[in-house]
C-alpha cells in the first residue's frame, strides 16, 4: 500500500507549484548534499529533537482503538527536513486509518457498512485486505445477524485494528498535496514512519525492529526512517543506508538510541489514562 509518489520522479521543470519546486530542490539537493549521521543524531538527541519524537508517540497514542479493552496505536509516517539543525517531522495521513474507524462507527448496521465499504475505493481495498470481513458482512446483510456473528464480527474487527494500524501508507494524491501545504525549507532528510507503543498485560513492552517491507521501501526511497517506541526511550533507525549497499541488510543499519528515566515517566503516565488505571 505504500507509494513512492511520482513527484518524486518529476524534474525541477514539470513542478507545478512554488512548494513542489522547493520540495524537489531540497530531495535534489540531498542526492548531492546528504544529511550524514553525525548531523541527524545531533539533530535527534537534542532536547527539540526528543521531545518533537515523544510528541509523534503522544499524536499515536491520543488516536488509539481499544480492542478488547487494550488501546490499539496507529503508525504515522510522512517526510522530514533538516532545518537550522532541528529535525521537522511532516506527517502525511494515511488513506486507510479512517476507513477503519469508519467501519467500527457503522458496524451495528451490517448492510449499511457493507454498502459503504463496497462503494469507495478505500473501502473495497480494506475488504479484500481483511480476512473474513466481506463474506461475514453479506451473510448478516442478507438475514438479521445472530448472536454468535455479532460476536464473531467484533473478533474480526478487532483484527482488522490491529492489522491495519501497524502499517502505515501514503499515496501520489496525498504527497501532492501535503507538499503544497508545507513550506519546504533546510535540508531534505527523507521519508519516516513510527512503531508505536506495544501493550501486553496494561504495560509497555520492547518494541520491534524495522520489518522487511521498510527495509524494502527504504531501498525504494533512499530512505525510511523508522523510529521504534521503547518504554523507556525510542530507537530510530536510519536505514538509507541500505539504498547504497542495494540489498536488505537489518546488520548494515544505523541506530540512534534514547534513555532517559524522564521518558518512562512521561509515557507510564500517559498509557495508565488510556488503560483507565488508576
Amino acid at each position: 500500500m505504500f507509494g513512492v509518489g511520482s513527484l518524486v520522479l518529476l524534474t525541477l521543470a514539470q513542478a507545478q507549484g512554488a512548494q513542489q519546486r522547493a520540495y524537489l530542490e531540497l530531495a535534489q539537493a540531498a542526492l548531492l548534499n546528504p544529511v550524514t549521521r553525525e548531523e541527524l543524531s545531533a539533530a535527534v538527541l537534542s532536547p527539540e529533537g526528543i521531545a518533537g519524537i515523544r510528541e509523534l508517540f503522544d499524536q499515536s497514542i491520543g488516536r488509539s482503538v481499544n480492542v478488547s479493552a487494550t488501546p490499539v496505536s496507529p503508525e504515522l509516517g510522512g517526510e522530514s527536513i533538516l532545518d537550522a539543525g532541528q529535525i521537522v517531522w511532516i506527517a502525511y495521513p494515511d488513506p486507510i486509518h479512517p476507513v477503519v474507524r469508519e467501519t467500527l462507527d457503522r458496524k451495528q448496521d451490517p448492510a449499511k457498512l457493507l454498502e459503504f465499504l463496497e462503494t469507495t475505493t478505500d473501502g473495497r481495498w480494506l475488504l479484500t485486505h481483511t480476512g473474513g470481513l466481506h463474506a461475514l458482512l453479506y451473510q448478516m446483510s442478507a438475514a438479521p445477524s445472530t448472536n454468535d456473528q455479532r460476536e464473531l464480527l467484533d473478533t474480526v474487527l478487532g483484527r482488522m485494528v490491529e492489522q491495519h494500524f501497524k502499517t502505515w501508507s501514503t499515496d501520489p494524491v496525498i504527497q501532492a498535496r501535503m507538499i503544497e501545504q508545507t513550506e519546504w525549507r533546510g535540508r531534505y532528510v527523507g521519508f519516516w514512519h513510527i512503531h508505536p507503543p506495544r501493550l501486553k498485560d496494561s504495560s509497555t513492552v520492547e518494541g520491534i525492529e524495522p520489518s522487511m517491507a521498510d527495509m524494502q521501501n527504504a531501498l525504494q526511497l533512499g530512505q525510511f526512517l523508522t523510529i521504534v517506541f521503547q518504554p523507556d526511550g525510542f530507537d530510530l533507525y536510519d536505514l538509507s543506508p541500505l539504498a547504497a549497499l542495494g540489498r536488505v541488510d537489518l546488520s548494515e543499519v544505523e541506530i540512534i538510541r534514547h534513555r532517559s528515566e524522564p521518558w518512562k515517566r512521561h509515557f507510564d503516565t500517559k498509557l495508565s489514562i488510556a488503560l483507565g488505571l488508576p
